[in-house]
């Protein structure tokens, strides 16, 4: 409990009318002290103003019985001492304790949990007011009690935005002013990291429920976007946050969402008064895009505003209004401009007019604020995900099937060939909601040891649906779609499977086949399976399906790896930004458990395989260097480059090398094991990887000053351009990268 003075408690709490239903009397349950009923929601004020009306009726109606007041309280020993303690009064309002002295005046209890029965040590001679304080954590309740009395060290130094949410409602409840200004401050001026950016953010959604701290509630949420918006900025960071908030995953949807959709940004810089010195922002998301502003200072003072190129995007443009303006520290603009520019390929930067007589202008000003505001009109074009390898099928190693056996001996096959001929019973297949779908049971016999078993035993499950030819067999946790596809292609129709190109229907058909025992289409579906395309639509519809697959375990487990390879192979390289994760993330919300497992994957797998195609290989030039597109394995960014090499005898090679881009890290580093580039032979198809280098156990390690591991004369120029040397074709190259990290 807290002990505090009536006139203390008075003096902070505002009188209000009663907005709650609920209604408590001030005194304890357990005592039968009189008490006015108040509403729950009432002031403290109010609560004790009742209580002191209720005091004096009684001492009247005493009176009027002929009952001395003082001998009334003083035998009123029995009321429990959590209700109304030791209780003297005289008319004035004032009582005399042992000594002689008067005490002060009455005091109130603040009670956080029940107190327990019994004398209060070393309080005498005192009258108490019990204020029940229900539903709010103790240390919100001292802090906001003890602030009354002076000390406001408890609200200063809390840093627990929880707390500090606490610490509002209890004032909002009981109509307590005084603290609401440092309390609020002290949320305003929060600072946020990444540790507890979702802890804030969560806590700005609890705001709203506050009529009167929607307004801080949104100003809060802004400087979380803010701080998302400059802090994200990186594949690495960006999915290290979303494995650290799993449980968060609807929240930090919602502020992902919010990044993504955001059209508007003031971004604040302090630029200092230094021909020497250039400054450029961090980079911050908009738009879905990646942006930066820069000071430049050669030849003059320059500002400019970049956007970087989306990856895997040719044709795009972004028009967006941008206003500068240049503020001195006392808060006085001095400059402002405004434009519009479309950026786009080839216009990736806008740099506005050189500012000449600034230097003169500023004076002895050691520096300003630029305050870059903005907005963006209209994106176009903007196709963040790569399509390359969806169409190289022929890259995916098609991972040997390992089916049934299938082989049904001549005499099992006589033996139900004559005992089916005598009868044409049709077993049922009752799917998920009794959907029904109808098959000859001798198919079923040819095509499955399972129902070849089952049916020669005559235990099969179910009963007759209509006659003795017909049985009913239910099987659940299968789509219906893919029961029909099996049981047409067994009838002799295979035109609906064939058809069939979603991977939850393919897994299904697989799974059932694993679990009846039917060999028949097992191997042409998990070939199919493995060459049908994947794209950013699929991709998480496929991945599940190689889930379910891996389950199963038995003949699917095989293509179940394979799938699962073929899906983290594809996610690595379309998800290698953070614009484009940050859109997969977005608009697969709906499925946020695969999502973080897909992302999971991509950080766990070390034994990594990136294959590349380049293009025009003959118009390189000495010195010049093609790089593939970035894909994501182990958790980096890797991407493998060539070069048009000149020794220092002037001969000319092909250079070929792996490169890491570990610099969304600081002080990074990365081990790996085995590095080996090959250059496949193209005359017979890829059937040949006929140059490699590297390989075994040698150890390479990367950081921030050394990036890349290669050969810089892995063939001579003039036999790679040669046609007749089989490894280019179509002025097209193939090369692959194999590496343990």
């Amino acid at each position: 409990g807290v002990f505090l003075a009536n006139k203390e408690l008075k003096r902070e709490s505002i009188s209000a009318k009663p907005n709650s239903t609920r209604q408590e009397s001030c005194d304890d349950a357990r005592g039968g002290s009189p008490g006015k009923v108040v509403s729950r929601q009432s002031s403290v004020r109010d609560m004790i103003s009742a209580y002191e009306s209720a005091k004096k009726k009684q001492r009247i109606e005493e009176k009027e019985e002929g009952a001395a007041a003082n001998d009334n309280l003083a035998n009123d020993e029995s009321e429990p001492i959590n209700n109304v303690g030791k209780q003297q009064e005289s008319s004035s309002s004032q009582s005399t304790n042992d000594d002689g002295n008067q005490t002060k005046e009455k005091a109130t209890i603040i009670e956080t949990s029940s107190l327990q029965k019994g004398p209060l040590v070393g309080i005498k001679e005192s009258v108490f007011c019990m204020i029940p304080i229900e539903g709010f954590r103790k240390e919100s309740v001292e802090a906001v009690f003890l602030f009354f009395k002076g000390v406001h060290e408890m609200i200063k130094l809390c840093t627990d935005m929880e707390l500090l949410l606490d610490m509002l409602k209890l004032c909002n409840t009981f109509k307590m002013q005084s603290p609401l200004a440092t309390i609020t401050q002290k949320i305003q001026k929060c600072n946020i990291t990444s540790e507890n950016l979702m802890n804030i953010f969560e806590t700005t959604e609890k705001f709203e429920t506050i009529e009167q701290y929607k307004e801080l509630s949104r100003d809060l949420s802004l400087r979380c976007l803010n701080f998302a918006r400059s802090n994200l900025a990186s594949w690495q960071v960006m999915t290290n946050f979303v494995l650290k908030h799993e449980s968060k995953a609807d929240l930090m949807v919602k502020l992902f969402k919010n990044l993504k959709q955001a059209s508007a940004v003031t971004i604040r810089r302090r630029v200092v008064n230094d021909n020497k010195v250039q400054d450029e922002s961090p980079t911050f998301i908009l738009a879905n895009l990646e942006w930066k502003i820069l000071i430049k200072r050669a030849s003059g003072f320059r500002i400019v505003v970049e956007v970087q190129q989306p990856d895997g995007t040719g044709a795009w443009s972004c028009s967006a209004q941008i206003q500068l303006k240049l503020v001195k520290q006392d808060g006085k603009p001095f400059h402002t401009e405004n434009l519009e520019f479309t950026f786009g390929p080839g216009k990736e930067a806008k740099e506005f007019p050189d500012y000449k007589k600034l230097p003169q202008k500023l004076g002895s000003i050691k520096g300003f604020l630029l305050d870059a505001k903005i907005t963006v009109k209209q994106v176009s074009d903007l196709h963040q995900f790569s399509s390359a390898i969806e169409n190289n099928n022929e890259w995916f190693d098609l991972t040997p099937v390992v089916g049934h056996n299938n082989a049904t001996s001549a005499e099992d096959s006589q033996k139900s060939d004559e005992s089916e001929s005598k009868s044409s019973v049709v077993v049922v297949f009752l799917c998920d909601n009794n959907l029904p779908i109808a098959i000859l049971q001798s198919l079923l016999i040819k095509e499955s040891e399972y129902f070849r078993t089952l049916f020669a035993s005559g235990s099969a499950p179910g009963k007759d649906v209509k006659t003795a030819q017909t049985r009913s067999f239910p099987v659940s946790g299968f789509n219906p779609v893919a029961i029909k596809s099996l049981v047409d292609y067994l009838k002799g129709f295979p035109e609906l499977l064939e058809s069939r190109q979603n991977f939850s229907v393919l897994a299904d058909i697989l799974r059932f086949c694993q679990q009846y025992s039917i060999s028949k289409p097992v191997e042409s579906i998990s070939k199919k399976m493995l060459q049908l395309p994947l794209s950013m639509d699929n991709l998480v519809q496929t991945f599940e399906a190689s889930q379910a697959l891996k389950l199963d375990g038995g003949c699917t487990a095989a293509v179940a790896g394979a799938l699962e390879q073929k899906c983290v192979e594809f996610a690595g390289a379309n998800l290698a930004s953070w614009p484009a994760l940050l859109s997969f993330i977005v608009d697969k919300s709906d499925n946020m458990k695969t999502v973080i497992q897909i992302i999971k994957h991509l950080g766990q797998n070390t034994k990594c395989v990136i294959r590349a195609r380049f293009g025009e290989v003959s118009a390189m030039t000495a010195e010049t260097s093609k790089n593939s597109p970035f894909t994501i394995r182990a958790n980096f960014p890797w991407t493998i480059q060539i070069k048009r090499e000149v020794n220092s005898k002037g001969k000319e090679y092909l250079g070929a090398y792996l490169y890491n881009d570990g610099s969304s890290f600081k002080n990074w580093s990365c081990d790996v094991k085995g590095s080996k580039i090959s250059l496949y032979h193209r005359k017979d198809g890829f059937s040949a990887k006929l140059e490699e280098e590297g390989g075994g156990d040698q150890i390479d390690s990367y950081n921030e000053k050394d990036r890349s591991w290669g050969m810089s004369e892995m063939m001579l120029w003039s036999d790679l351009i040669n046609p007749e040397k089989g490894f280019i074709k179509d002025d097209e190259i193939f090369v692959e990268a194999r590496f343990e990290v």
